[in-house]
């Protein structure tokens, strides 16, 4: 069954996340102007066919992935007019929804954001198998050609260009540079080593390198590093994508780091 919304027809299948066709439509509601910023990002994006991404644009929480994984579906066009048709007509979908596909898998890249967003906001927890994570975080991909795995995806044609042009042409525009909070969970799709623009962090989000947070299991070390401005009024974290076998403390470390930089006053630059 395909849903419908205001008019609005788009498929079940998605290229790389699936809850635009699992929202419970009977819950969307009207809700003041989005932001301008945003507006003008859903605009340029309808006209380059670029895919934005999904979840509440009005967090404070980006989380950007690595790409989707379903091989052959085209979202960003989909994804670009759902977005306009919603500012266009004022309207805000319900965010959390039952995704049983996901729930299923424990190494689901949607799952491992659920259990961040639980001990980020561990007084938000859904029901009982249902996802509500997009309530309070906005995800988007590096990425925005689906792939079945890493490997594949870098071996693509054009991969390079694709990841040059999300960083440099996306990750500077005005919507996404107003997050407090952003999570690059996409590994080595993005650098912050060398000198001058090599450090791809440094200069796309204006934020300084601070520390390396290390989490040891069974003799193997997982890695998170944390950036700031110079007024640490925005946080950057640079951490390795969010699926598969990842140590319950890894979760439970990084949220800490979030939870509490969103809890202290924020002052101006």
């Amino acid at each position: 069954m395909v849903p419908t919304m205001h008019g609005l027809t788009w498929p079940t299948k998605r290229g790389h996340v699936t809850h635009a066709g699992v929202l419970n439509n009977s819950k969307i509601e009207k809700i003041n102007m989005y932001k301008d910023n945003f507006k003008s990002l859903v605009s340029k994006s309808v006209e380059t066919n670029t895919f934005i991404g999904d979840g509440n644009p009005d967090s404070q929480i980006l989380l950007i992935g690595k790409e989707g994984s379903n091989e052959g579906e085209d979202d960003n066009t989909t994804n670009s007019k759902l977005w306009e048709t919603r500012c266009k007509e004022n309207i805000k979908p319900d965010f959390s929804y039952f995704f049983d596909g996901a729930y299923s898998k424990p190494g689901h890249t949607w799952k491992k954001y659920q259990k961040l967003h639980g001990y980020i906001f561990p007084e938000q927890m859904p029901e009982y198998r249902k996802f509500n994570f997009h309530e309070r975080v906005f995800t988007t991909e590096m990425n925005v050609k689906p792939s079945k795995n890493t490997g594949k995806a870098i071996k693509d044609d054009g991969f390079a260009e694709r990841i040059r042009t999300r960083k440099f042409e996306f990750l500077t525009t005005d919507f996404i540079q107003d997050f407090r909070v952003i999570i690059l969970a996409c590994s080595d799709y993005i650098i912050n080593v060398g000198e001058g623009e090599e450090r791809e962090i440094d200069t796309i989000f204006g934020v300084s390198w601070d520390k390396p947070h290390i989490i040891e299991q069974n003799n193997k070390k997982y890695r998170f590093d944390t950036h700031y401005d110079k007024n640490k009024t925005k946080l950057v974290i640079h951490c390795r994508q969010l699926s598969g076998s990842i140590p319950e403390k890894y979760f439970q470390d990084l949220g800490e780091v979030v939870r509490e930089f969103i809890q202290s006053p924020k002052t101006e630059s």
